[in-house]
């Protein structure tokens, strides 16, 4: 099963499904379960579909699946500590702006292992 796999895409979620707060610091929030226990796992080059795809970014391992844009974005791995779920929060720029989303990851397709190389 791919690893990859999104189940759902959240295009605009609020700052409160982003975020939670532990010792007045943001931390990021699991999009499924609402955790805040969670590590940041690797980052991917997602393939824009456009002209204007550019390639892997520097320091990102590429990834088997396309972004909805024109551009190229950036996904970082995240698995949620407790909870075991998975999600991509990818950073996607489309005319001068970098919009955020979540990518929900299946389950299924994820030993819940750590995926950052050293």
């Amino acid at each position: 099963m791919n690893p990859h796999h999104v189940i759902k895409s959240i295009s605009a979620p609020s700052d409160t499904m982003l975020f939670d707060r532990c010792m007045d610091w943001p931390a990021l929030r699991c999009p499924v379960c609402g955790n805040n226990f969670s590590h940041a796992q690797a980052v991917y080059t997602l393939l824009g579909r456009g002209s204007e795809s550019e390639g892997l970014y520097r320091g990102s391992y590429l990834v088997a699946r396309e972004t909805h844009g024109d551009r190229d974005a950036i996904a970082v791995r995240v698995h949620g500590e407790t909870c075991g779920h998975r999600w991509d929060v990818v950073f996607q720029q489309q005319e001068g702006q970098t919009f955020v989303r979540i990518d929900v990851l299946d389950p299924r397709a994820g030993s819940g292992l750590k995926e950052r190389r050293y």
